[in-house]
């Protein structure tokens, strides 16, 4: 039976497992984002833009720093490619995040009330699922370590598959919301319409960009 233990021997691992740390928080801070938007709270939102902006910042450092060893490192072309790809897509998660809280911050435009609970579920599932990959690399940082457990690989597909259907939970929650804000075009400016669109779409990256970042390491996985 595989196990990370045997896979992940000399492995960078304990930095990527910081980076998607910070990539947790980044993802963690979406809830409250769009909490204080349906709340039309912009100070609040404010605070969590700035936040998310940190948070973002400190993944970028913690990815330069993951690059730049493995220029210098012993790795081989496939396996730098491969956690290099690894990096990428987290960074994307990070990127995602900010472009959020951007394009909420560009208009004070409220989210009207009853899309809230729909906005705290696609919320929520991304969090579960930023949480998820942050205790699959914890497990991976874990087996680096002289002191770890083996860890069956099938194991931890079981939870890269769980990301997969965090995300898809994500997808659906996104394309009820945009469903209902067609519905609201009596109320709404084509404008709100539009720029609230955008924002749930934006919303629904996120978990497309956590999604990529799980098939990037099961990709890892399974060629060892």
């Amino acid at each position: 039976m595989k196990t990370i233990g045997g896979i992940f021997g000399r492995s960078p691992y304990g930095p990527v497992h910081e980076m998607m740390l910070k990539v947790e928080q980044c993802v963690g801070q979406v809830p409250a984002l769009l909490a204080a938007l349906v709340a039309s709270d912009w100070p609040a939102l404010e605070a969590v833009t700035r936040q998310i902006d940190a948070l973002e910042g400190q993944a970028d450092d913690i990815k330069r720093e993951i690059r730049k060893h493995l220029s210098t490192s012993l790795f081989s072309s496939v396996e730098r490619s491969e956690t290099l790809e690894l990096v990428h897509n987290m960074d994307d998660i990070a990127d995602a995040c900010h472009d959020v809280a951007r394009l909420v911050g560009l208009r004070r435009t409220a989210l009207p009330a009853e899309l809230g609970p729909g906005c705290g579920r696609m919320g929520a599932a991304l969090a579960r699922a930023a949480a998820k990959m942050a205790d699959v690399t914890a497990k991976l940082s874990g087996a680096a370590g002289a002191k770890s457990a083996a860890v069956p690989v099938r194991e931890v597909l079981a939870e890269l598959e769980e990301v997969a259907r965090l995300e898809f939970e994500c997808d659906e929650e996104q394309h009820r919301l945009q469903q209902a804000l067609f519905a609201m075009e009596n109320r709404l400016s084509t404008m709100d319409i539009i720029f609230l669109m955008n924002i749930i779409r934006d919303v629904g990256r996120v978990g497309d960009e956590m999604e990529n970042a799980a098939e990037s390491l099961a990709r890892i996985l399974g060629s060892r």
